[in-house]
């Protein structure tokens, strides 16, 4: 997985500002514009980013399905004594992008999973 650097949020604000993918690549800093602006515009990130911030235009990745059975936010939000519950959400969540998914799942993982004692040695006789 590529880091979110300061380069593609500068390149997505071009964007957003009406730039083309060139120009915005070429503002950015970067030193092949035209390449990297073709593999900017397929990153998993920058669709990502763009589309949280509504960009109307053109992306070359599918989307992922939506996921149904999530439980109503509003309720979740509601109900602070089960922190629980909120993180299952936000786990679950197309919205939220997959690196922080997985930082999420691996935080709840010891809740449902508990770690096994360590094996004794068994004393032969």
């Amino acid at each position: 997985m590529r880091i979110f650097t300061s380069k593609k949020a500068t390149f997505i604000d071009g964007i957003l500002q009406g730039l083309s993918p060139n120009e915005s690549a070429k503002s950015a800093g970067y030193k092949h514009p035209r390449q990297t602006a073709y593999r900017l515009m397929q990153d998993e990130q920058v669709i990502f980013y763009l589309r949280k911030k509504g960009y109307a235009g053109e992306l070359k990745a599918e989307s992922k399905p939506h996921v149904k059975g999530f439980v109503d936010i509003k309720y979740i939000m509601q109900n602070e004594d089960n922190p629980l519950e909120l993180l299952l959400f936000y786990m679950n969540c197309e919205e939220i992008h997959i690196t922080q998914q997985v930082k999420i799942a691996a935080f709840l993982l010891p809740y449902f999973h508990a770690r096994k004692p360590p094996k004794t040695p068994t004393a032969v006789t």
